[in-house]
């Protein structure tokens, strides 16, 4: 027998009289953690022996197995324990159950498996909770507590059990439970441990390889430590024709993975298109070949176990075996044409989901309603969806309402086998052609019909189980049990630029990642071209997100269509920065104190080759950005209540010519980017009036109850018809989170040509945030007032992009449900405005705030250029004299000349300097800027100021 297990232990401090309580214990110990059980079977001691000190939570305790009989929790009452079976006997005296247990220990862990039920049919049953003082960091996922000197853990050691951990107020609790629905409870099985906290990701290394899980390999090393687990790569189409020049692409990267986007016909049967691969998987396999030629693995995205509604899956014979959220029959026959349907049952078709599809024999259906009462119906159907065959039914017939997603995909039944045909396909598929990445992208979905992790774990693991090669996978969400399989986590949201969400959300999952013990990832990021809602991709957001990767030792994704590659003006000076700063990070040449320095919150670094092996880092500082107009009358004073979260390149609104620029190195010449924008007339009859009347706004019914009442009328301001907005805030700690009233427009406004907008304000002086909101489908673009000031005053913003630094700024989602990050910083579609938001953020505590705003107009963009920049310093001006026209870029790095660039920073040609040379000193200093318009209105612009501090060396 293995370990240490005994009837009878002292767990704390000096010998004493036993209890009659603690007389029949037991106490298994395996490595430096010991785990006593009293005579009821509950959890009487969690013990670092090495550490000498009792973890139990003081008060707290939890049985060892909890059943679960018809909702109602039972706790076992007695335990005996057969040391030379190594079982236990857990009885639960008020049901006359009682369990079975094995019992394993082994020099690392304990195991616990669940032999037999007797005498009960339980639904669930719960191992745990295992409640422990230790807080300071909690693994969730993973399932493991830790602090400097010890950590303890459990780990579910089969797809049907499920386990993690959660932080209390008394410190950390471990925990695990199987479901007989999901995988059975038979069989289910936990591993703990306990050991020195450094020890805990190899601990659980050879818990993995003792107990038959997952343990997979990279290049000769356990996934989890392997650097190939932490490669970025580059994330792009390509087909068997152009497959040589996306392999050169990623050779100017570095990149050792190259991984295609969504390279099948559709999802479900995961079929290659033969425009793009002639001979199918065969033309794929070639293409892998070509790249491990030159040591480049590729890879296929795909949407896990989600269905096209294109898929033969689905068209034009439904399969059966698609999954459902419930049936019904039909109580009525109908023929091939009826558009209402009536059921008997109308509880599995009240969750519409997105499609609204039933199945009913060999034809799909959409519905457009479920009655409110019987007779229960189906109403607004249409007949034969996606490409089925419209067909007579009779009374009694069944009828399903398939499982969807908001992608639009249905999903596979898990008991007939069909999720079994689509493992087996992603089994073929990487066994056939050599693919050596993929992403279970949209894994969440296998749990929202009727099942939990289970049906994840379950799809996962088929696949591990199948591949012959070493396939570096990853998700869009962590799983307790899939944390052995995955090599890491990735996700998709490619927002406005990489650097506006690298302090929250990146860094944030970056911290997730390491309290889990598990390789850190930025996720993907964008090179792109410039857009109706989108700027070019800047080299400062670029190298913002590889020094923070740097810092985290964090892979990334580079996303760009080999278009983009070609024609984007920095596309090969972001490949060369990529390599460059990757190499760094693999070689471990980064120091502890420059990775801590590379994390910091708005520290900006660039690196450069010196020598072989060798880098230079240097400190980057950027102004805010300052966005400028002459004539327009528009004001926003800087706002004192501002909390800044994230400092990002959208930065906080800084309107007019004089720009306060910080220099904190040494002198240097005065180097800046100026983006030059829209131009408008707030007369012009071209311009869109956004005002319904004041009685078409709604209250967000997604608000929280907390949120106060808006009161809205008529008004005029500033010549223009308007509204009066008030409210009361009643809150006594913090300013209110937001609160907006919504009204549809009466038809959807295609705005491409409007993208500025232009507003009167009437203040009250209160320090409110007043807001306009812009809506098309679920994307949002917000302008914001700051109330800084009584008396009318004008607004004008060129495009919404100016104000995402704002979403930071503020809680914009502390009241509102379905407010989200993504909603503001993942585009706009200009093109189908169909709703207006008004309302306030930042109300100050206990105030009432009262304003107007009128004549809401989008602004038709005029044009118009801007010619003669003045740039004044210190007494000293240069002057620009070149005209540059709207969306394009005028870049000065000092010397005589800038560059000229258009907007996807395409180099078009110089602009020469005259007047004097401008010296950025050290501190603080008002740089002033003017131009006028050519040939019109003058346009915005946006400037940025740059400078740079001492470089220090980087090396192996």
């Amino acid at each position: 027998m293995l370990g240490f297990i005994t009837a009878v232990v002292m767990l704390l401090g000096p010998i004493g009289t036993l209890s009659a309580r603690e007389e029949h214990m037991i106490a298994l110990q395996a490595g430096s953690l010991r785990i006593a059980l009293d005579a009821s079977g509950r959890v009487a001691g969690i013990y670092d022996v090495a550490g000498r000190r009792e973890l139990l939570a003081r008060g707290q305790t939890g049985a060892l197995l909890t059943l679960i009989l018809l909702d109602r929790e039972i706790h076992p009452t007695a335990l005996a324990y057969d040391e030379a079976a190594h079982r236990l006997r857990l009885t639960y005296e008020d049901t006359g159950a009682s369990v079975s247990i094995r019992v394993a220990v082994k020099p690392t862990h304990i195991t616990f498996e669940l032999e037999s039920v007797d005498g009960a049919t339980p639904t669930r049953i719960n191992w745990g909770p295992f409640p422990t003082t230790i807080s300071e960091t909690v693994g969730a996922t993973v399932g493991v507590v830790r602090d400097s000197g010890f950590a303890v853990g459990v780990q579910s050691l089969n797809i049907q059990t499920i386990g993690g951990a959660a932080r209390t107020e008394q410190g950390g609790s471990l925990w695990a439970y199987a479901i007989e629905h999901d995988g059975g409870i038979k069989g289910s099985k936990i591993a703990l441990f306990g050991c020195a906290a450094n020890e805990a990701l190899a601990t659980i290394g050879k818990v993995e390889v003792a107990e038959g899980l997952p343990h997979p390999m990279l290049d000769g090393m356990w996934g989890k430590l392997s650097p190939t687990a932490r490669r970025s790569y580059l994330i792009t189409g390509w087909s068997e024709k152009s497959i040589d020049e996306v392999l050169a692409f990623a050779e100017k990267g570095g990149f050792k993975y190259v991984y295609d986007g969504g390279p099948f016909e559709s999802w479900g049967h995961y079929e290659l298109p033969r425009s793009r691969f002639p001979d199918g998987d065969e033309s794929m396999r070639r293409c892998v070949e070509k790249a491990a030629r030159l040591g480049i693995r590729l890879g296929v995205h795909t949407l896990t176990a989600f269905i096209n509604t294109n898929d033969p899956y689905v068209t034009p014979v439904p399969d059966p075996r698609l999954a459902r959220m419930g049936s019904s029959t039909l109580t009525t026959a109908v023929d091939d044409k009826a558009t209402e349907i009536d059921i008997a049952d109308p509880g599995p078709f009240r969750d519409r989901q997105t499609l609204s599809t039933a199945i009913i024999g060999q034809e799909l259906m959409r519905y457009g309603a479920v009655s409110q009462s019987a007779p229960w119906r189906l109403s607004g159907c249409e007949r034969g969806a996606f490409g089925t065959k419209a067909s007579a039914h009779a009374a009694g017939a069944d009828i399903g309402k398939l499982a969807d997603h908001g992608y639009g995909t249905f999903y596979p039944g898990i008991e007939d086998g069909m999720m079994d045909e689509i493992t087996n396909r992603l089994v073929a598929l990487f066994n056939n052609t050599g693919l050596r990445q993929i992403s279970f992208d949209g894994l969440e979905g296998l749990s929202t019909y009727g099942y939990g992790e289970y049906a994840r774990n379950r799809f996962v693991r088929q696949c591990f189980d199948g591949w012959r090669p070493e396939v570096i996978n990853d998700a869009s969400n962590l799983l307790h049990f899939l944390w052995h399989i995955h090599t890491r986590m990735n996700w998709g949201e490619l927002t406005q630029s990489a650097k506006v969400d690298v302090d929250t959300y990146r860094a944030d999952n970056c911290k997730y990642f390491e309290d889990n013990l598990f390789p850190t990832a930025m996720g993907w990021w964008r090179l792109g071209e410039a857009g109706l809602d989108w700027e070019a991709t800047r080299l400062e957001d670029v190298e913002y997100l590889l020094a923070k990767a740097a810092g985290y030792n964090a892979c990334h994704g580079l996303n760009a269509d080999p278009s983009i590659l070609r024609t984007h003006g920095y596309a090969e000076e972001c490949l060369r920065m990529v390599k460059e700063w990757d190499e760094a990070r693999y070689l471990g040449a980064f120091t502890d104190a420059q990775r801590a320095k590379l994390r910091q919150k708005g520290r900006d670094f660039h690196l450069e080759p010196a020598a072989d092996k060798r880098w230079t880092l240097t400190e980057v500082k950027y102004s805010p950005f300052y966005w400028m107009c002459p004539g327009t009358g528009r004001s926003a004073p800087a706002d004192p209540t501002r909390e800044a979260r994230s400092f990002t390149t959208a930065g906080e609104e800084h309107p007019g010519g004089e720009c306060r620029v910080s220099n904190p190195f040494s002198p240097q010449p005065l180097r800046f980017e100026l983006r030059v924008l829209g131009s408008f007339d707030y007369a012009s009859p071209e311009n869109i009036n956004l005002a319904p009347p004041a009685g078409e706004f709604k209250r967000d019914p997604s608000l929280h109850a907390e949120a106060p009442d808006l009161r809205i009328s008529d008004a005029v301001v500033g010549g223009s018809k308007g509204y009066e907005i008030s409210a009361r805030y009643e809150g006594k700690d913090r300013p209110s989170g937001v609160v907006r009233l919504i009204a549809a427009l009466p038809q959807a406004l295609d705005l491409r040509a409007h993208r500025g907008l232009g507003f009167w304000v009437r203040g009250d002086g209160n320090g409110e945030l007043l807001f306009v909101e812009l809506t098309s489908g679920s994307m949002k673009r917000q302008y914001y007032a700051p109330i800084t000031f009584t008396g009318e005053r004008y607004f004008e913003f060129p495009l919404g992009e100016m104000c995402l630094g704002r979403y930071y700024a503020y809680d914009w989602n502390s009241w509102s449900g379905f407010a989200s990050w993504w909603e503001t910083l993942k585009g706009f579609d200009y093109a189908h405005v169909d709703r207006i938001t008004v309302g306030f953020n930042a109300i100050p505590a206990g105030a009432a705030v009262s304003c107007a705003i009128g004549g809401i107009r989008a602004l038709k963009e005029l044009g118009t250029g801007l010619r003669g920049v003045s740039v004044e310093l210190g007494g000293k001006r240069m002057r620009f004299d070149d005209t540059i026209a709207p969306g394009c870029y005028l870049i000065y790095d000092g010397g005589g000349a800038a560059e000229v660039r258009d907007q996807n920073f395409r180099l078009l040609g110089t602009a020469q300097t005259t007047g004097d040379r401008l010296e950025l000193p050290t501190g603080e200093s008002i740089v002033s800027i003017s131009f006028e318009g050519a040939g019109g209105p003058a346009p915005w612009a946006r400037f940025e100021a740059k400078c740079s501090g001492a470089s220090e060396d980087v090396a192996t």
